[in-house]
């Protein structure tokens, strides 16, 4: 097979908003970059394949809602140029959004196969590309592990956990891990309806029942069924079986079976057609490598502020261990949380920097850092440290000592990606002395209570908004006050 040396300043690995947004940040920083995805399209667990929103399972029920930094750059590429509000039109945008960024090179349907470790280091990490059918040899300064399922730390042979933390606790107190034998599947559906009744005989090698799947995986099927026979649903596993592994085709018979046969809606589903089953849209379970540090979950609920945070996380925590991807019983945190640099930073391999599920973390916390939302905000996070690391020629781990991490999150501060929960003091910043309140922004989570008011009460008022294209060609503004006012424009970069 005919093998090519692609060499780049930062190889990303992943395709997905943490691997988007780490290479964006790291080509504008004046970094070139090679992007690996395995897939032909871009969005990770966000796309279409997988169809996690980009909000998270929890959405963002506190005020001043806003995302820092890239990704509040996207979601206006995306209210912009993703009319339809599909996850195809989501796939373009992405694939516009990276096209853009000339020192980026992205290699779709390519997949790491080796990673060649020397000193400490990746030196070189050799790929597939099942598209043009030639083997690459990706070189290096720095790799950025946004995989999802820590591929690249699990090629390099370093240390680390995979599956159920045995010392983890629950939110919950619940203590309900998977039991021997526990397998976990999911896939879309598509169901249409037909002129004639269809009646439905479930295959022998089908050997599975419904029934004895995790109650919610019922529940969640029969609610989207609920709103809409018709369309999509999805159709998830996650319970005993024995068969050695579970397939997609499998799951979403035996389910069909029991809609068809015997449920409370069999009438109604007989004139009703399965026309389509997806591929498996569960995530593999995750490798974490050990880091310099390890986040567990009661850093993410207490909101532990750390020296080093390089970026803040949302989402919400899982009651249990399930695979399941929609989890009633799911923890939502009131307020985001603090990711520290050193628990993005490998321990034994030098150049490789951790992102999403993929860091170091117990497993229920992995879980929670790989939602879109959260793993992109690490994703950028890191592209900027691969970026100073390679200016200031220093290891990503010296850049946790205070000297240098309260630089870090300067130039953060300066690109608008939120570090930390309280406010960073830039006082080179004038606008901090001016006489005005910001309408639209909240740098300090400190001083948040339990109760949070909506209401802004000012004599001084200062209006926000972001410019997504290139030109502006007029700016109108409607104003209507009860007595005089004065009205003052500035146009800041």
């Amino acid at each position: 097979m005919k093998t090519s040396s692609v060499r780049s300043d930062i190889v990303v690995v992943g395709g997905g908003l943490a691997g988007i947004c780490a290479s964006i940040t790291a080509a504008r920083e004046g970094h070139t970059v090679s992007l690996v995805e395995k897939n032909y399209f871009l969005g990770g667990r966000a796309g279409a394949s997988h169809r996690f929103p980009l909000n998270g399972n929890s959405g963002r029920s506190w005020v001043y809602s806003r995302y820092s930094g890239i990704l509040d750059e996207l979601w206006h590429q995306l209210f912009k140029f993703n009319a339809e509000g599909t996850y195809i039109g989501q796939s373009r945008v992405l694939q516009d959004w990276i096209d853009k960024e000339q020192r980026i090179r992205f290699f779709r349907e390519t997949e790491i196969e080796s990673v060649s470790l020397e000193k400490g280091r990746i030196a070189v990490a050799f790929a597939k590309d099942h598209n043009l059918q030639q083997s690459i040899a990706l070189h290096g300064k720095y790799y950025i592990d946004c995989t999802g399922t820590g591929r690249i730390s699990e090629l390099c042979g370093i240390s680390g956990e995979k599956g159920v933390d045995e010392n983890e606790e629950l939110p919950s107190q619940r203590k309900d891990r998977p039991s021997q034998g526990s397998q976990s599947c999911g896939c879309f559906i598509r169901i249409e309806k037909g002129d004639d009744p269809y009646p439905f005989a479930c295959p022998n090698w089908v050997k599975i029942n419904w029934e004895d799947n995790d109650f919610s995986a019922q529940i969640n099927l029969m609610k989207s069924l609920e709103s809409n026979l018709l369309g999509e649903h999805l159709v998830e596993w996650n319970g005993v079986s024995n068969e050695r592994e579970l397939d997609p085709e499998m799951i979403a018979l035996a389910a069909w079976d029991y809609l068809k046969n015997r449920s409370a809606i069999s009438d109604v589903m007989q004139n009703l057609k399965l026309v389509h089953i997806s591929e498996n849209n569960i995530p593999s379970l995750s490798f974490r490598a050990n880091g310099e540090a390890m986040l567990d979950l009661n850093d993410l609920i207490e909101s532990k502020e750390w020296d080093d945070s390089v970026a803040l996380g949302t989402g919400s925590i899982p009651s249990s261990f399930s695979l399941l991807s929609t989890n009633r019983d799911e923890l939502p945190l009131s307020k985001p949380f603090e990711i520290p640099l050193r628990a993005m930073i490998s321990k034994e391999c030098k150049n490789l920097l951790l992102a999403g599920s993929s860091s170091s973390a117990s497993e229920l916390t992995s879980r929670v850092l790989g939602h879109p939302s959260c793993s992109s905000q690490m994703g950028a996070s890191l592209g900027m440290i691969a970026s100073l690391c390679l200016q200031k020629k220093r290891l990503p781990k010296t850049l946790t000592d205070k000297g240098y991490i309260d630089e870090v999150n300067r130039l953060f501060y300066r690109r608008n990606h939120a570090a930390k929960l309280v406010a960073f003091e830039d006082y080179d910043n004038l606008s901090l002395k001016a006489k005005t309140n910001a309408s639209s922004t909240l740098d300090d989570w400190s001083d948040i209570g339990e109760e949070i008011d909506q209401i802004i009460s000012t004599t001084r008022c200062q209006f926000q908004f972001p410019v997504t294209s290139d030109l502006i060609e007029n700016l109108s503004v409607n104003l209507q006050a009860k007595d005089q006012q004065v009205f003052a424009v500035k146009l800041f970069e």
